[in-house]
């Protein structure tokens, strides 16, 4: 195995999405793909694709903590429109109970429609 294999089986497992290390696996990329070396050469096609996948994951990685934090800011501001439905159902119901108490009143005993 030549030099530039391994450096290429450094890159990959520093790749890997749990425990690896990103950036050690572009360094160990960048520097074969500068290599001008005839076995280095052979490995380039491989750097290249693997130097891609690493680009595509972190642009993904973005993108996903993006959409986590939309969702979690969505998800605060139905609870919070929630919590705001539920208070105007209270005082709408109180003020269906205010109106049926008060004398000659027409008011339907089932209360507001929600």
């Amino acid at each position: 195995m030549s030099d530039a294999e391994r450096q290429l089986l450094q890159a990959l497992q520093a790749a890997q999405p749990r425990g690896g290390n990103p950036a050690r696996a572009r360094t160990l990329l960048d520097a074969l793909l500068a290599a001008q070396d005839d076995a280095s050469k052979a490995v380039h096609p491989h750097a290249r694709a693997l130097l891609d996948l690493l680009n595509e994951r972190q642009r993904l990685d973005a993108a996903n903590q993006k959409l986590t934090q939309q969702l979690e800011r969505s998800s605060q501001q139905a609870k919070d429109s929630q919590a705001r439905a539920d208070e105007l159902q209270r005082k709408l119901d109180a003020l269906a109970d205010i109106e049926r108490s008060l004398p000659g009143a027409r008011v339907p005993s089932r209360g507001v429609p929600r």
